[in-house]
């Protein structure tokens, strides 16, 4: 489970670990969809008819740049990943606590846990913008945002200290809502999953008293993980292509 829970055998910093590096093996492994959206994304003032489609920009990238285009930015992206969701995973934990430390209407929990998120996704959102920016102009492969120090005085030169936050509005009202769907979808879905699994068809799957097991916990968690993410996404996504052509306006 994400957030405070009083009964909850994970420490935070546990959490925060297990946070850490699901972050960064998503990074790894969704790096060249990543770089598809981007450019896809920044085709908004090309004409409908000459706009490729994203098997159309895959070839393209594929032929012109090689295989290794898709991972340009990776780098700073992992950094990115990481302070990312372990800044998300921690205002979370902290404001859940700080919230359900009191007795709390069951009515209102899944909108407290929403709130809590768009907290912890805001400030996710300002604290990663510059690299956010950094690494957005990376993916377009131009030379001089290769690295992180040259891209960071790219940057700079292109707009001075305000140009690390271009696109930063967007992403906080993009973030905030995406991080508080995310976090109240998943442990709105998680239990009822389990509960789906503690008895299914009225045939326990294990003995009642003894605690989930590993493997329902996984597909549990997969599963309500799978659908948050989904909605969340589908409903920011507006912001998110705002907030990338904003990203590049003064590259």
């Amino acid at each position: 489970m994400v957030g405070y829970r009083h009964d909850d055998n994970l420490t935070p910093n546990q959490k925060l670990i297990a946070g850490c590096i699901s972050g960064a093996v998503t990074r790894f492994l969704t790096q060249p969809l990543d770089v598809l959206k981007v450019r896809t994304q920044l085709q908004g003032k090309i004409s409908r008819t000459k706009r490729l489609s994203v098997f159309a920009t895959l070839k393209k990238i594929l032929y012109e740049e090689s295989i290794f285009a898709f991972w340009h930015g990776h780098n700073l992206g992992q950094i990115h990943s990481v302070l990312s969701t372990s800044s998300q995973f921690y205002v979370y934990e902290v404001t859940t606590k700080y919230v359900f430390s009191s007795p709390v209407n069951p009515r209102y929990k899944t909108f407290l846990e929403f709130m809590c998120g768009i907290c912890a996704g805001c400030c996710s959102a300002t604290l990663v913008a510059p690299l956010e920016v950094i690494r957005v102009r990376q993916m377009l492969i131009k030379e001089q945002y290769r690295g992180i120090i040259n891209g960071a005085k790219a940057v700079y030169n292109s707009g001075g200290l305000l140009a690390f936050y271009e696109g930063w509005t967007a992403g906080v009202l993009m973030l905030g809502p995406q991080v508080g769907i995310t976090f109240s979808v998943f442990s709105f879905t998680q239990p009822l999953i389990l509960n789906y699994m503690y008895d299914c068809n009225g045939e326990c799957l294990h003995k009642k008293g003894n605690a989930h097991t590993a493997q329902d916990l996984l597909l549990a968690t997969t599963i309500a993980g799978g659908v948050s993410g989904i909605i969340s996404k589908v409903m920011c996504y507006p912001l998110d292509l705002a907030k990338r052509r904003l990203q590049i306006a003064v590259g």
